[in-house]
């Protein structure tokens, strides 16, 4: 979700080397939370229409295993670009 990145992504941004110093590392780390925001922006209406199709239940099921996937897929990337790809 949104809120557990905040915990601890200035620290991941410093880690890994996404920023060009401490001192950005907020602002890049910001980056990180919108992907999330944007992504959903253009899919849920997707999503409901897939709920309407299929029922609630298969939809559920169908997104939790795609943040399930999406979280392992966030957890080892080394890049930025390919995290904000994973978190959108």
């Amino acid at each position: 979700t949104i809120c557990s990145l905040f915990s601890y992504a200035g620290f991941l941004v410093v880690d890994l080397g996404w920023s060009p110093n401490v001192d950005e590392a907020g602002y890049v780390a910001g980056y990180l939370g919108s992907a999330l925001v944007v992504g959903r922006l253009f899919t849920s209406v997707l999503w409901g229409r897939l709920a309407d199709a299929f029922g609630r239940k298969p939809a559920i099921l169908l997104s939790m295993a795609g943040i399930l996937i999406g979280n392992i897929a966030f957890g080892v990337t080394k890049t930025l670009h390919a995290a904000l790809i994973v978190r959108a």
